[in-house]
């Protein structure tokens, strides 16, 4: 297998793993696999047995992301922007794991002395992510945010990884009910379970920094996954 990722990538993965980041099935709850998002709707898929937290600290689920790491992601995630050819007004990340990569992002732009002129404009729309008993009721645009709003301006979106669309989608459509367009999203990673294929059909491009495959793989290069992990962890992405 090919590694498709840079050195600085492999930097940015190596950190990843030792901060707790990624995270293997044995550090699950119960030792069987992660339930994630997807799992309330289906409820019978099997456990992934691998997770990422890109939750920082002062999340309300609180996560290991530091803001060194978040520094190093906002640089990664700007040579997507400049590989890519992005344009957009406005930056917005999907709450809550999105929003502290988004205004990573946005410093990175302000502080882009180093790189070439950005087409992407640091001006940040503020998401809501709404929630009772624990349990998702959506997302809203904050008051705050909708003030600088312009009528059919361009949002860059923002998250920490896409397994399935739903919440991109959710959060597509608040956007878009105040008036502005989402075509670019960014990702850390793309869990390669269907989202990103979703999006693209209904007209959005993604780009990541990571496929799951590279980063997984390069795990195991690394000598960080045991033969045993690496082959359950392909086994359950060939379901998908």
């Amino acid at each position: 297998m090919t590694i498709r990722i840079t050195h600085n990538q492999e930097i940015l993965a190596r950190k990843f793993f030792e901060i707790g980041v990624f995270q293997r099935k044995k550090n699950s709850p119960d030792g069987k696999g992660f339930r994630l998002v997807y799992h309330e709707e289906n409820p019978d898929l099997p456990l992934s047995p691998f997770y990422f937290n890109f939750r920082t600290k002062d999340n309300p689920k609180t996560g290991p992301l530091d803001q060194e790491t978040l520094a190093i992601v906002g640089k990664e995630l700007a040579l997507l922007i400049l590989d890519a050819g992005i344009t957009a007004d406005y930056i917005s990340g999907v709450p809550n794991a999105g929003d502290p990569i988004a205004k990573a992002l946005c410093q990175t732009i302000k502080d882009s002395s180093s790189y070439p002129p950005f087409l992407v404009k640091p001006n940040y729309i503020q998401l809501i992510k709404h929630e009772k008993e624990g349990k998702r009721e959506g997302v809203s645009v904050n008051n705050e945010s909708i003030e600088i709003i312009e009528s059919g301006g361009l949002v860059l979106l923002v998250d920490d990884l896409i397994t399935k669309a739903h919440s991109k989608m959710k959060a597509i459509e608040k956007l878009e009910e105040v008036g502005l367009e989402v075509f670019d999203i960014l990702v850390i990673i793309d869990r390669m379970q269907g989202g990103a294929e979703d999006l693209m059909k209904a007209g959005h491009r993604v780009s990541s920094i990571y496929t799951v495959h590279d980063l997984i793989y390069f795990y195991y290069r690394e000598g960080l996954l045991s033969n045993k992990e690496y082959d359950e962890i392909s086994r359950y992405l060939e379901i998908f």
